[in-house]
C-alpha cells in the first residue's frame, strides 16, 4: 500500500514551480522548476516545461512508493483573468 503527497504547483508567467510534500507539508519530497527541465531561460513558463516538470515529479513519487495526490494550485492574481500558460499543462 503506498502513500498519500500534496503537490503544490505555483505558476507564474516566467516559471513554473512543483513541490511535492507529505500530507503535513512540513517535509519536502522532491522539488522541481520549469528551469530545471528546460534548456533556455525563457521557456521555463510554458507547456512544455510544466509538463516535463510534472513528469518528473511523477517519476520521483512513484519510485518512493506515493500512489496518491492531492493538488494544490497557486497562480498569478489580481486583475489577471487568466491562469499562467503552464497552469493546466502541470494538472493533466
Amino acid at each position: 500500500m503506498g502513500h498519500k503527497a500534496i503537490l503544490h504547483i505555483f505558476s507564474t508567467f516566467n516559471n513554473v514551480l512543483i513541490t511535492a510534500t507529505d500530507l503535513t507539508g512540513a517535509e519536502t519530497i522532491c522539488k522541481v522548476s520549469g528551469g530545471m527541465v528546460t534548456k533556455g531561460g525563457s521557456d521555463s513558463g510554458g507547456q512544455f516545461a510544466a509538463t516535463r516538470a510534472a513528469e518528473r515529479v511523477a517519476e520521483m513519487l512513484s519510485e518512493k512508493d506515493f500512489d496518491q495526490v492531492i493538488v494544490k494550485y497557486r497562480g498569478a492574481g489580481g486583475n489577471r483573468s487568466y491562469s499562467a500558460p503552464g497552469a493546466t499543462a502541470a494538472i493533466r
